[in-house]
C-alpha cells in the first residue's frame, strides 16, 4: 500500500504543481522531476492494478479492449472504436 499511497500523493502534487511552484514549496528542479518519479512509481504499481480494482471493490469499466488487447484485435468485425457508422466512399 505504501506504493499506492506514494502514487495519489504524486498525483495530488502533479495536479496542483503551479500553487506548489509559485509558493516555493517546491522547487523547480525537484517540480521537474516530479513526472520521472511518478512514472516509476506507476511502473512498480501497474502489475497489482487489477487486484487493487477488486480489493477496493472497484466495479470494472466494460470496455473489452481494456482486459485483453490482442484478442479484441484478432476480431475484424469488432469496430475500432469508431462512433457511428464508416462513412460511404
Amino acid at each position: 500500500m505504501n506504493k499506492v499511497i506514494m502514487l495519489f500523493g504524486l498525483s495530488l502534487i502533479e495536479r496542483d504543481l503551479g500553487f506548489y511552484l509559485s509558493n516555493e514549496v517546491i522547487s523547480a528542479k525537484v517540480g521537474k522531476g516530479l513526472g520521472d518519479l511518478k512514472s516509476q512509481y506507476v511502473k512498480m504499481v501497474a502489475p497489482n492494478a487489477m487486484d487493487l480494482v477488486e480489493g477496493f471493490g472497484i466495479d470494472p469499466v466494460y470496455a473489452p479492449i481494456a482486459t485483453d488487447y490482442e484478442e479484441f484485435n484478432k476480431n475484424p468485425i469488432t469496430p475500432a472504436g469508431e462512433l457511428g457508422p464508416l462513412p460511404m466512399l
